[in-house]
């Protein structure tokens, strides 16, 4: 009996499979038109970056000697002479950063406070616990180090990696041939 084919919900069926050709092609098209437009907006966003990334050179050649910055305060008014000055010190840290970036020492990087990281792109969120761990890991426990060195070395040992000199491995035949 084959009567699967007249069944309107058939997988095999000649409606079923034009339908599900017109599903396919419909997707990629508009996959097609989504990859489009992100590239648009793509190219756009880099000409942008570009565009004030040139500015700002342009502008940071005229007026490298005196670097001004006008910031505004918190309630939209002019900002006061702390919160001025801090804003020209991120500048001129942000300045010494671009120009050295691969010059940086930890000193440099604990002066930034973080806007080191910001002027170069990169935002390390977990600073401090990778501090913390480096800190703890340096002046660990040293009875856990301790073990965990010789378990290394016991396992090392029975495997045959840990011969000592002139040894044999466990197992090898005495005499070496």
């Amino acid at each position: 009996m084959n009567i699967l084919k007249h069944k309107s919900w058939h997988v095999f069926g000649k409606d079923n499979i034009a339908r599900v050709r017109r599903d396919e092609e419909n997707a990629r098209a508009e996959a097609e038109k989504k990859a489009g437009r992100s590239a648009e907006a793509e190219r756009e966003a880099r000409l942008t970056y570009l565009r004030s990334k040139s500015q700002a050179r342009a502008d940071g050649a005229a007026d490298d000697a005196a670097p001004s910055v006008v910031a505004a305060g918190d309630d939209g008014g002019q900002a006061t002479a702390s919160q001025a000055t801090e804003a020209v010190a991120a500048v001129q840290v942000a300045a010494r950063v671009e120009r050295s970036a691969l010059t940086m020492t930890a000193a440099d990087v604990e002066a930034a406070g973080g806007r080191a990281a910001q002027a170069i792109g990169h935002v390390n969120l977990f600073y401090a616990e990778e501090r913390a761990r480096t800190a703890t890991s340096t002046g660990g426990n040293a009875e856990s180090e301790r073990e965990r060195r010789e378990a290394q070395t016991a396992w090392e040992k029975k495997v045959g990696i840990l011969v000592p000199l002139g040894g044999t491995a466990p197992g090898a035949a005495p005499g070496g041939s």
